[in-house]
């Protein structure tokens, strides 16, 4: 909740989820710092969010989402699709070698590693 200093009084956050005990405890830790009134939840997949509007949020992050996504193409859509001109995204997501036919594909044992991805504004 501290990233709300960061963002002044009209700062607001979307939490979305496909797990509604995960949203329900964003909304108690929310309302435990009186700022409930400055976030909407949305129980959602990352790759279908149509009850968030094109073009209205100033920054998607992510924390080990893909890797549970199935089509990945679709949420970096949708990512894009909601952040205004200018907007950023930022993801962090695990390796995954342990899903591979290869765990060796990523040329090294990963095992527990993650990588930062870090993505260009989307240029609107």
């Amino acid at each position: 909740m501290s990233k709300f200093a960061e963002q002044g009084p009209e700062g607001r956050v979307i939490f979305s989820d496909i797990s509604q005990s995960l949203l329900d405890h964003c909304r108690a830790a929310a309302n435990a710092e009186g700022l409930l009134d400055r976030c909407r939840f949305v129980l959602a997949p990352a790759d279908q969010l149509a009850a968030v509007a094109d073009a209205s949020v100033d920054a998607v992050t992510t924390r080990s989402v893909l890797i549970y996504v199935k089509d990945k193409a679709q949420a970096m859509r949708e990512f894009f699709r909601v952040l205004r001109p200018g907007g950023r995204a930022s993801l962090f997501e695990p390796f995954n070698v342990l899903m591979s036919a290869d765990p060796d594909s990523c040329g090294h044992r990963a095992h527990g590693t993650h990588e930062a991805i870090a993505l260009p504004s989307n240029g609107r």
